[in-house]
């Protein structure tokens, strides 16, 4: 099932064009809105992301964070504009 679940994820694909290796389309997509419900697949992913970094470093929490923003200049192009909001 969770290789399924991996499998479109990855690909993007629709839960009806899943490869006949796995399971009835059905099926899957069942499992996976039940464990959506339940909050499975949310709390397995963080169990695993904690065990992966005990495993790559000292430390099982993030201690920094960094946003990326970028600033790009609007220009005017022949004329004036109006702010729709004054």
């Amino acid at each position: 099932m969770l290789n399924a679940i991996f499998y479109r994820a990855d690909n993007g694909t629709k839960w009806r064009n899943l490869p006949s290796d796995f399971p009835a389309w059905q099926t899957v997509y069942g499992y996976y809105r039940l464990w959506v419900r339940l909050g499975s697949l949310g709390a397995n992913h963080q169990t695993l992301m904690q065990q992966v970094r005990l495993h790559e470093g000292p430390d099982a929490q993030p201690s920094l964070a960094i946003i990326d923003s970028q600033s790009v200049k609007l220009g005017q192009k022949g004329g004036r504009t109006r702010c729709r909001w004054h």
